[in-house]
């Protein structure tokens, strides 16, 4: 919350399923109030002032609340207090409560501002780092808490941790295990400031990055999905388990166009096939849909042919249902 800079934040926004929450208006950001299990009472008029918010950073709009209100909660060690807020600290208890009840600033504004957040935020989410990482087989990635700036990830670094991102990890489940560590590593670092403040300490200081080690993620492109079979099969695996959740890899088959969505690198073991053109499959059993490549042979095992309703195909579903398709000598497209 302090490292934001914000001034309010609730548990359920850093993943911690407790119905908890932290607001700090004051000027010197060294008043903090943690309330849980809050509950409050509305008074006088309503004051309409703009609101942003730390799950929706860079986006601010006019939203009308209770000017005055009543408030009954606990401390973290179980005692039950009262207290009275008007104001900006009103205004921010509502904010942090409302995300104990899955409900955000945006909820209160119009479709059209609403729409507006939306297609913003689907922009930013097409600036692909995890994926990235998959598909050029890097062996780990991390996360960092940072005070933000104007730029894109260009603030100072509270803290940094480094995660392996394993063989066999799709984008899905890496965004999922890096969720997780933020989320732990930002309670770490929120832990720190505060407690610094409450023992008037020397606030930590983030250090500064350094610019000429970045890197930046270009944004997915329909082109993306196309398989180049003259690469090799970890190669082409990377980039299957790095787009199958978003934007799944395909190639033409015949007169079929079908997605891969889950496949491994296997040694070249099957006689007689080196020769063979890149992109022809091999063999074709229950276990998998064996493919040429430019280094080794590709073995998949989840695809979805274009057709129909699409469903998911293990290799025993594609080759009944599909068997003009999916046959020793056929080949992909390059």
């Amino acid at each position: 919350m302090y490292a934001a800079p914000g001034i309010g934040l609730a548990a359920t926004q850093v993943d911690v399923h407790e119905r908890i929450i932290a607001v700090d208006v004051s000027d010197n950001a060294d008043a903090p109030h943690i309330l849980v299990n809050p509950q409050f009472t509305v008074h006088g008029a309503l004051l309409e002032t703009e609101e942003g918010c730390l799950s929706v950073p860079g986006f601010y709009e006019p939203v009308s609340r209770a000017e005055r209100i009543s408030v009954t909660a606990q401390t973290p060690t179980g005692e039950v207090f009262s207290m009275e807020a008007e104001g900006l600290l009103a205004v921010c208890i509502q904010h942090e409560c409302d995300h104990l009840a899955g409900k955000l600033f945006v909820d209160y504004i119009s479709n059209l501002k609403r729409n507006r957040i939306r297609k913003k935020l689907e922009r930013q989410q097409k600036q692909p780092p995890i994926e990235r990482a998959i598909m050029a087989g890097d062996e780990q990635t991390g996360v960092c808490i940072m005070a933000m700036e104007a730029g894109l990830d260009t603030g100072p670094v509270f803290a940094q941790v480094e995660v392996p991102i394993g063989a066999t990890a799709t984008a899905t489940q890496l965004t999922e295990k890096l969720a997780d560590t933020g989320g732990e590593l930002l309670i770490e670092v929120l832990t720190t400031i505060a407690t610094s403040k409450a023992e008037k300490r020397k606030l930590p200081a983030p250090r500064a990055q350094d610019e000429t080690l970045a890197t930046y993620a270009h944004k997915l492109e329909a082109s993306d999905r196309n398989i180049d079979w003259s690469e090799s099969a970890k190669s082409i695996a990377d980039k299957i388990r790095g787009l199958a959740g978003r934007m799944p890899v395909r190639g033409m088959l015949g007169d079929a166009h079908v997605q891969i969505l889950e496949a491994r690198p296997i040694e070249q073991h099957l006689p007689g096939v080196e020769a063979t053109p890149a992109g022809t499959l091999v063999d074709v059993s229950k276990s998998g849909i064996i493919v040429q490549c430019a280094t080794d042979l590709l073995q998949i095992t989840r695809i979805k042919v274009e057709r129909g309703k699409g469903t998911e195909l293990d290799p025993a579903a594609a080759i009944n249902g599909y068997s003009e398709l999916f046959f020793p000598g056929a080949r992909f497209a390059n």
